[in-house]
């Protein structure tokens, strides 16, 4: 079969029976990707995944204690350790409105990002979170105070439900 193109006089279209058909070549293998390296505990180390540059990443273990009706106060304490060696011990209070109701008592864990000094982290952050229990309650929150976040996550016990957007307010004890 031939066909006319501008420009070039004719090419020619050849088909082959499948068992004359040309020999397939080999894919290339793709290289593999980099994967980052975990230490003890099967979490990847933060330096692999975002580079040096997020040096004073911090965590946060906590206690918050209160009550809600339409209006959710809730205050207590923490410890901040920060990878740089920096630690505090902090004093929370967290208040929101929304739609809430109960009591209870929540033990958990925070993460900041983006912190080279523990001196940023003190402060009021915007919060949106919810909240659920009978007996066994659960808590979680994502805050932001300008370019530092922080994500709570706790359980405890009470009884509670609601969903409710407030402020949380760290300073050091």
């Amino acid at each position: 079969m031939a066909v006319a193109f501008p420009g070039i006089g004719y090419a020619e279209f050849i088909t082959h029976p499948l068992d004359q058909a040309p020999p397939a070549q080999p894919a290339p293998t793709p290289a593999a990707p980099q994967t980052p390296t975990a230490d003890q505990t099967g979490h990847a180390d933060i330096n692999v995944q975002f580079g040096e540059k997020k040096l004073g990443t911090c965590t946060m273990k906590y206690k918050l204690e209160g009550f809600a009706l339409a209006y959710k106060q809730y205050d207590g304490s923490g410890e901040i350790t920060c990878r740089n060696g920096e630690k505090a011990l902090v004093a929370l209070s967290s208040k929101s409105i929304g739609f809430t109701i109960g009591y209870s008592s929540i033990e958990g864990e925070g993460y900041f990002t983006d912190v080279k000094y523990l001196s940023e982290i003190f402060g009021d952050y915007i919060s949106l979170g919810s909240h659920f229990g009978f007996n066994n309650s659960i808590d979680r929150q994502v805050l932001t105070r300008g370019e530092i976040s922080l994500v709570l996550i706790g359980k405890g016990e009470g009884f509670d439900i609601g969903f409710t957007i407030g402020d949380l307010s760290i300073n050091p004890r």
